[in-house]
């Protein structure tokens, strides 16, 4: 894919990308009592917790289109609410 846009925060996250004639929307999210901390030591000593659950909400939408100058056509739209997300951080969230 030639354009790629993401925005990822705790509990969201969504990735776009396309090319001239397909495109990919992804989308996932989960409140914040879903997750687990689960927190590791680092090389240097450093706490680094690591946000998982497997009871997120997930979206996947894929595009194409014949040219350039023509409108999308959805051709998949997949969606799951048992899907795994992750987040990393050196931060601890209440």
């Amino acid at each position: 894919m030639s354009i790629v846009n993401t925005n990822v925060y705790f509990g969201t996250w969504k990735v776009t990308a396309k090319n001239l004639l397909n495109k990919i929307i992804i989308e996932a999210s989960a409140p914040k009592e879903k997750f687990m901390d689960l927190q590791f030591m680092t090389p240097d000593g450093r706490i680094f917790h690591d946000y998982e659950t497997l009871n997120g909400n997930l979206s996947v939408k894929l595009y194409e289109r014949e040219s350039p100058l023509s409108k999308w056509k959805i051709k998949a739209d997949l969606v799951s609410k048992y899907a795994g997300i992750e987040y990393g951080s050196e931060t601890e969230y209440d």
